[in-house]
């Protein structure tokens, strides 16, 4: 109960494309499936507000990959300038500094949605 729970968890906040036009991608009932129906979504729900107050609510933060998750769609591939080559090009390298400022100590300081914005 404990290792599905955790999973749902770290999907709903770790995951950019659980929300569809505002709308759930993934419901518990998928989760209650995941367990062959042995445990009831109330179980699932019972022990993830226990996780979280174990966790007095202390959950890692978003990092710069999460904000480029949520950037990147905002680039436009549609027309003459940016292909979907270039975009994905465009994506490519925005990790890769992302993934650099993390072992940059000069970078802590700094929003993580401002790094992937400069990214």
């Amino acid at each position: 109960l404990a290792m599905l729970t955790s999973l749902y968890m770290a999907i709903k906040i770790h995951s950019s494309n659980i929300y569809k036009n505002g709308r759930p991608t993934i419901f518990i009932t998928e989760v209650v499936n995941w367990s062959n129906n042995e445990f009831t979504a109330r179980d699932i729900c019972n022990m993830e507000s226990s996780m979280l107050s174990t966790l007095d609510y202390y959950m890692n933060p978003p990092v710069a990959q999460h904000y480029l998750d949520i950037i990147t769609p905002l680039i436009d591939d549609d027309d003459d300038l940016i292909t979907p080559l270039v975009k994905q090009h465009i994506i490519t390298i925005s990790n890769w500094l992302c993934e650099i400022s993390a072992t940059d100590s000069f970078f802590t300081s700094i929003q993580p949605s401002s790094v992937a914005y400069a990214a």
